[in-house]
């Protein structure tokens, strides 16, 4: 379902996600990127489940195919001698696809981050504010994001990237 698009931008909500957040104690961490192959700083590691490093010690894991109940068990499973937190986020956070001739601009007009792909590579991954709302920003490829933020923003963020692209495209077009 494509929630929103112009010529320059298309913006589609990813629905039927599993969203696992894991925490893991300091202790416990070199045991848990190994056994989970949980990703490094900054990157995107995996397919399905795929493991998106978002702090010192915390991932969320996704799957479009396992559901969170099994992604938890396969953290019980792996983490027996860790101390960890494993928690479904799926109706937390709301995932959007943006991408098109402009969703650089786009989002890089709300945040701070260098969404350059020199300097954001696909797979890289990280938490920064779009628009003023916290939000996870990976890099699927050249000109195609996806965006996490907290379902409560949803509304708001989608008005936000449609705004936004309007300007832009406005501007592009003189």
């Amino acid at each position: 379902m494509v929630d929103h698009r112009n010529s320059e931008l298309a913006v589609e909500r990813l629905d039927d996600l599993a969203i696992v957040s894991l925490r893991v104690s300091h202790g416990g961490l070199v045991e848990a990127i190994d056994q989970l192959q949980l990703a490094h700083s900054g990157v995107v590691s995996g397919s399905d489940p795929q493991s998106l490093w978002i702090g010192p010690g915390r991932w969320l894991l996704m799957s479009r195919s396992a559901t969170s109940g099994a992604i938890i068990s396969s953290c019980e499973q792996a983490l027996t001698n860790c101390v960890y937190n494993a928690v479904d986020y799926s109706s937390a956070l709301a995932a959007f696809c943006v991408s098109g001739e402009i969703a650089e601009q786009v989002l890089a007009s709300g945040t701070g981050v260098d969404l350059r792909p020199e300097q954001f590579p696909t797979d890289s991954c990280c938490r920064t504010r779009i628009a003023q709302i916290g939000v996870i920003v990976v890099a699927v490829s050249e000109g195609r994001y996806k965006i996490y933020a907290d379902r409560s923003y949803e509304v708001y963020l989608k008005n936000w990237l449609a705004e936004t692209s309007g300007i832009l495209s406005l501007k592009c077009r003189r």
